[in-house]
């Protein structure tokens, strides 16, 4: 029967549900980071607890198996938060741990499709936040800029605006 893993929402919750899609036997076919509102009857459900240690081991195998540059675009993908992107994520794993770093001139197949628009959309967002955040000092001293990016872009940019 059909497997739906669902996880804390985390990076390492997700890393830890492609280790256990890995090491077991069922037949995943979508992870969530949140249980869902309604469930599909014909779906069985199963709850991943985070595991630190296992989520370094895929993370590693990752950046050894595929590339560097394909950890870099999971990550990424993972901050975009897209529709679907933690089955993006594991439908790319899968596919790199088979084909290597080969995965990453695959540009049209199903698997890297989708999680290459969704890092598009985050690289997009990052370089448009880079250019149009303005900063104000406040009254107490401290520089603040509002911002509403629809994407987890702040551990991008921060880096940047630190330097500053």
């Amino acid at each position: 029967m059909d497997m739906v893993y669902i996880t804390d929402g985390s990076f390492e919750g997700l890393l830890t549900a492609i280790y256990e899609v890995y090491y077991s036997d069922d037949h995943v076919v979508e992870i969530l980071g949140a249980p869902p509102d309604q469930q599909d009857f014909l779906l069985q459900y199963k709850s991943i607890a985070t595991d630190e240690s296992k989520a370094h081991r895929v993370y590693d195998a990752i950046k050894k198996k595929i590339s560097y540059q394909s950890a870099s675009l999971i990550m990424r993908c993972y901050l975009s938060e897209v529709e679907g992107y933690l089955t993006m994520i594991l439908s790319y794993v899968q596919l790199g741990f088979k084909v290597g770093s080969k995965i990453i001139d695959m540009l049209t197949h199903d698997a890297v499709l989708p999680l290459n628009r969704a890092v598009r959309k985050v690289d997009m967002e990052n370089h448009r936040m880079l250019g149009l955040c303005r900063f104000a000092q406040t009254e107490a001293g401290y520089y603040l800029c509002v911002i509403t990016p629809d994407h987890y872009v702040l551990s991008l940019i921060t880096p940047h605006f630190v330097s500053r």
